[in-house]
């Protein structure tokens, strides 16, 4: 299904089954907000399955920084790629062993190439082969709105 975030700035297909949605925007402690979606079977549950998507400029957030900033140090940095969809460009990441669980955490900032003064933020929480394909699908239709 297609959800976006309460601005309508992102949108993003997420599982059917995934219908817990926050579309409420992200509040930085400086009152900036950021337009943000998340997605998962239970956003309140510990180690659910999840997939969120942010917006910003990089007057907030630069994608290095993005990158650093919501890295995962309790993890262990698995795998880091160059991501360029056409649309989007930037990085992606992968982390596993999380909090001694077989969740896998991806983080993706990238810059918006029609704009590149935009970057998107995803984060994913993956637990079984099927959040994979449902991440996989979120990147092929994560985009602004």
């Amino acid at each position: 299904m297609r959800v976006t975030d309460d601005s309508n700035t992102i949108v993003v297909e997420v599982p059917f089954e995934w219908s817990d949605i926050n579309g409420e925007a992200l509040v930085l402690e400086d009152g900036t907000y950021i337009p943000d979606v998340a997605a998962s079977p239970d956003l309140a549950a510990a180690g659910a399955p999840s997939i969120e998507v942010s917006a910003t400029d990089v007057s907030v957030i630069d994608v290095p920084t993005a990158m650093d900033y919501l890295a995962k140090p309790e993890c262990t940095l698995a795998d880091s790629q160059l991501y360029d969809d056409g649309v989007f460009e930037g990085q992606i990441d992968f982390y596993t062993d999380c909090a001694a669980s077989d969740a896998v955490y991806v983080l993706l900032a990238a810059s918006y190439n029609p704009d590149p003064q935009r970057i998107a933020i995803l984060q994913a929480v993956l637990v079984t082969d099927s959040d994979v394909d449902a991440m996989t699908h979120a990147l092929d239709t994560f985009n602004f709105a």
